[in-house]
């Protein structure tokens, strides 16, 4: 991993019209290479569907032996959620095969930003794009809240304007939902904690009835927020985030009705929304209806300019991973998405022994996670790139706290290169006042052009 200090970008001067040249250049051969691994994911994804049949076929005889034998309603119960989840599972790695496949007929190069929350990731993306706050949103000063809701995907289309872009929103699937309720129930039903009697629901139209009640979610939005951790459980406050989203009483699941337009739940379609709504459809902080528990993703259009360079990019921005956010249940999504970019950019905050201690605890979990996650996160070494953005105190960083810990950092191996600057305007580092554009500058041209080196390298 290298490692780029101030001093190395500071009085860097940016070739960006030859690496702009060199991104469009190797963009025909990306795509040919990806075509041909496309055929393979669409000929996999019809043997899936072909066992997912199969499995369907046998469970359908299971259920009919189930239903004649002597067992208790509650084994009956469980063991026909059980028989669901083993075709869900079969229908998801159909559809991530598919999505796959078509992910590799695109062009475009994939940058994902991700890290804990409050860290800059949106900060960095508006001075990358140039977009104003309407599209971009970052925190408040002294703001720890999650904000952003969840993916955001950022497209250059020529002559659409920053202050009337195209947004598209994708909504969740109701049985995803469905599914994140119910993980996170069975594991808080450890606790003896119920919903309405319930430790799952079975069907979408159970838990639809205390979703489009005001009244009902209050009231089990402020059982899950007394709930206590009597008896040790695993991820216990991430599922109780969750659900605490979920069942927010300004949550709005009015959109998810049985006639709702079908391509509104299509990733390549969507529902159209103006700039107006999206706080609604993507801030976790919104102060009217919320809306971001029904969203899969936004997709926004407009003229990234940069001289045509966007034209084969793709840039999304990620909701932080916090507890607040949904902890593992949101982090299983994320690591789904980085194992299907080109390229991530990790942010995390250092400076003083405190956010110091989180960030390098942040990229060592990080490392346990890529060993665990083989399948999906096997090459995030080769497409991984880290950003550490001081936190400024009165006399700015503690440059020494910095340089150690991403030395640390750097012998875990764990990216390509690890950038030190600043996603603030003339931070104080050491001797040096950042330039906060320049340093994103540097950043992005610096690591496309290593992206596109690395597209050399087999895609999976």
């Amino acid at each position: 991993m290298e490692l780029k200090r101030p001093e190395d970008w500071i009085n860097a001067k940016l070739e960006t019209c030859t690496i702009q040249n060199v991104v469009k250049a190797n963009a025909n051969e990306i795509k040919t290479r990806r075509i041909g691994k496309a055929k393979e994911l669409e000929a996999t994804s019809v043997r899936i569907a072909q066992e997912k049949e199969t499995l369907s076929h046998l469970l359908d005889n299971a259920k009919n032996v189930l239903s004649r034998i002597n067992v208790s309603e509650q084994n009956k119960v469980a063991l026909s959620l059980l028989m669901s989840k083993l075709v869900e599972s079969y229908s998801k790695y159909e559809h991530s095969t598919k999505t796959l496949a078509k992910r590799f007929q695109n062009a475009k190069i994939r940058v994902i930003a991700f890290g804990s929350k409050s860290q800059g990731k949106s900060s960095f993306i508006k001075s990358f794009t140039k977009l104003p706050d309407e599209i971009v949103a970052s925190k408040k000063a002294n703001s720890n809240a999650d904000k952003t809701g969840t993916t955001c995907m950022f497209f250059h289309k020529k002559g659409v304007p920053a202050n009337n872009p195209q947004i598209f929103v994708v909504f969740r699937k109701r049985e995803d939902i469905l599914r994140l309720v119910n993980d996170s129930l069975s594991m808080l039903s450890q606790t003896g904690f119920k919903i309405n009697g319930k430790t799952s629901f079975l069907q979408w139209s159970e838990l639809k009835t205390i979703l489009d009640s005001k009244e009902k979610k209050q009231k089990i939005f402020d059982n899950i927020k007394n709930l206590q951790q009597d008896t040790p459980v695993g991820g216990f406050f991430a599922h109780k985030e969750t659900l605490k989203n979920i069942f927010d009483p300004q949550s709005d699941y009015s959109e998810l009705e049985d006639n709702a337009n079908e391509d509104y739940f299509d990733k390549e379609k969507g529902k159209p929304i103006s700039k107006s709504d999206l706080p609604m459809y993507n801030d976790m902080q919104h102060s009217g209806s919320k809306r971001f528990p029904i969203v899969s993703e936004i997709h926004i259009y407009v003229d990234l300019e940069r001289d045509g360079m966007f034209e084969n990019i793709e840039i999304c921005d990620t909701k932080g991973i916090s507890i607040e956010a949904g902890g593992s249940s949101w982090e299983e999504e994320l690591y789904s998405e980085l194992g299907n970019c080109d390229a991530a950019f990790s942010i995390q905050m250092d400076g003083n022994p405190g956010v110091g201690q989180s960030a390098t605890k942040f990229y060592e979990d990080f490392n346990k996670e890529i060993s665990n996650h083989k399948d999906t996160l096997h090459d995030m070494g080769l497409k991984h790139y880290i950003i550490i953005n001081p936190v400024m105190g009165v006399e700015g960083a503690n440059s020494k706290e910095i340089e150690d810990n991403a030395e640390r950092i750097k012998d875990s191996n764990i990216a390509q290169s690890l950038y030190i600057g600043a996603l603030i305007e003339n931070a104080k580092y050491g001797d040096y006042t950042l330039d906060m554009q320049k340093f994103v500058d540097f950043v992005i041209y610096d690591m496309i052009q290593q992206i596109v080196v690395n597209t050399n390298f087999p895609d999976l």
